[in-house]
């Protein structure tokens, strides 16, 4: 992303905040989990629109918006205005909104948390607040005054969603992050510490994707822990997202040192790769090269559909990101749309990166409408981003069966290409026996590969991984001798593959290839007819 890009793109929410506040909306929720970094932003809006801050929680009660992002408890805090004397959040709205109004003064009202309010069921409060609030709304707009919540969840009654305007907030970009690792950097000086510029833009690119205050703490901790050997700094990091975005349930990153650069097979579709490896380089967006935007991937289990994702990331040098959509699914109205975006939003602030969707089908599917249209708005969402998005984002969406899938997500132009991953053919499986063989610390010229390969015939690359496992098993159950073919010849014997139990999915997933709606994984395009060459003669 260009400077000039980002900095628009980092200005844009203090740019929405303040047109909505000149616009006099009187409702304005921020979804964030970032509440340190949206008051700063809020301060400073009110500091550029002349407006006087206040922040009202049940443990402070109002408060001078400047004595809470101080953080100084020697802060000397103005005297509070005659309008604000509420002992809790009811008499905060009803009574003290209504005084601010009355003054004609010009206010900025924050309610940190305010979902805690309007979710507690053990009292008649919610109803109170949602009543108070529709009372209050046409008074506000007369005035000079803004509401805003601020609040990590996405649930906003039905009652008052027409009246409050929602407001995502992004993670932060580069910028951002950059200014708190100087920060941190500067608190050690006095160690002496020095970080290479490339260190240094490696630890803020490592970051992306996460919030201030995550990204403050790995930065914390690799300098504490690897300020001797700086370029250790990176991969504490690494290590530390990992886990922070592993704990959202829905998405699981993966370093591209962490996924295999080998793919044994699919010579169409790696070759189809090949030619889309650099197109997210500065070099492709010089060159006009559109960015692709993904592939699916269908076939049995055990065709290597996977594997494949896990290589794309590998080969092409970008993180990986594993998005669990099932996970998203809430039991509360607009809960699930509401995840699905925050999980996205958190895809783009990491990209360029490989957004891998697997088993698509088991989220995303058409039949009886059991979830209230759940599953059709999740599509949609999905589908919507996917067209709109302008982050460089590769999806990689996979699937055993394909039979329960919307058509509009198969249609060609929704993703760059559909690749069916077939039964491995001979030379195929002659391939993955040598890499299992190999990565079980075998030799793979001690066995012999031709007469494995055709008894495995029909095998999946998942199955042939099985067997030489199960003939390890047997090997060392059997005085701790050395694996040999029998063990693995007995094994293919005593497996049933997929290719006999998954037969009818097979021929219909084949019947794809013929019909040339889907491509091969396994074969690269022939070409069957010479072509020739047109000349097109222009009038004069």
């Amino acid at each position: 992303m260009s400077r000039k890009k980002e900095e628009e793109h980092i200005n844009l929410l203090k740019g929405n905040l303040k047109s909505m506040i000149r616009a006099r909306y009187p409702y304005i929720w921020i979804q964030t989990q970032e509440e340190s970094r949206i008051m700063n932003i809020i301060e400073e809006i009110a500091g550029d629109l002349n407006r006087k801050c206040y922040i009202y929680d049940d443990v402070q009660m109002w408060q001078y918006i400047t004595a809470w992002t101080a953080g100084d408890l020697d802060y000397d805090e103005p005297e509070l205005p005659t309008c604000f004397s509420a002992k809790n959040i009811y008499e905060a709205l009803k009574n003290d909104v209504i005084s601010c109004i009355e003054s004609e003064e010009r206010f900025l009202l924050i309610f940190p948390d305010f979902h805690f309010s309007i979710e507690d069921t053990s009292r008649d409060i919610p109803q109170k607040l949602i009543r108070t609030i529709k009372w209050l709304n046409p008074k506000i707009r007369n005035s000079a005054i803004s509401l805003i919540f601020i609040s990590n969840s996405n649930i906003i009654p039905p009652e008052i969603t027409d009246i409050m305007h929602i407001e995502v907030v992004r993670p932060p970009e580069a910028k951002e992050i950059k200014v708190v690792l100087d920060d941190i950097v500067n608190d050690f000086s006095s160690e002496d510490l020095k970080i290479a510029s490339k260190i240094k833009d490696q630890m803020i690119s490592s970051a992306l994707g996460l919030t201030l205050n995550q990204a403050k703490r790995l930065f914390s901790l690799s300098i504490a822990t690897s300020h001797d050997n700086p370029s250790k700094m990176v991969d504490v990091i690494v290590k530390g997202k990992k886990g922070i975005i592993s704990s959202t349930g829905s998405l699981e990153f993966f370093a591209p040192n962490e996924v295999p650069t080998y793919l044994a097979g699919l010579e169409g579709l790696k070759s189809w790769l090949k030619l889309r490896k650099d197109a997210f380089t500065q070099e492709a967006e010089k060159f006009r090269l559109p960015k692709p935007k993904g592939v699916f991937l269908m076939g049995i289990p055990g065709t290597g559909k996977s594997l494949t994702a896990k290589f794309i990331a590998g080969t092409w040098k970008m993180p990986l990101l594993r998005f669990d959509i099932g996970s998203v699914y809430g039991s509360l109205v607009g809960q699930t749309e509401a995840s699905m975006r925050q999980a996205l939003h958190i895809v783009e602030a990491i990209a360029p990166a490989i957004l891998w969707i697997d088993e698509i089908e088991k989220a995303i599917s058409t039949g009886p409408d059991l979830d209230s249209g759940v599953s059709k708005r999740v599509l949609g969402t999905l589908l919507t981003w996917m067209q709109e998005t302008t982050a460089p984002v590769f999806v990689v969406a996979t699937a055993n069966d394909t039979s329960s899938l919307p058509p509009e997500l198969m249609r060609k132009g929704r993703f760059d290409e559909l690749f069916f991953l077939k039964l491995p053919n001979e030379e195929e499986r002659e391939a993955i026996f040598e890499v299992h063989i190999k990565n079980v610390g075998r030799d793979p010229n001690n066995f012999n590969i031709d007469l494995l390969v055709k008894k495995a015939n029909g095998f999946t690359g998942a199955e042939i991984e099985q067997v030489i496992k199960e003939g390890l098993y047997r090997a060392f159950s059997d005085k701790k001798r050395e694996l040999n073919d029998k063990d693995l010849i007995i094994s293919i014997e005593k497996t049933k593959p997929l290719s006999e139990t998954k037969a009818d999915m097979i021929k219909d997933l084949t019947a794809m290839v013929d019909r040339q709606e889907v491509r091969s994984a396994s074969e690269r395009p022939k070409r069957t007819k010479p072509i020739k060459r047109v000349g097109i003669e222009l009038e004069k």
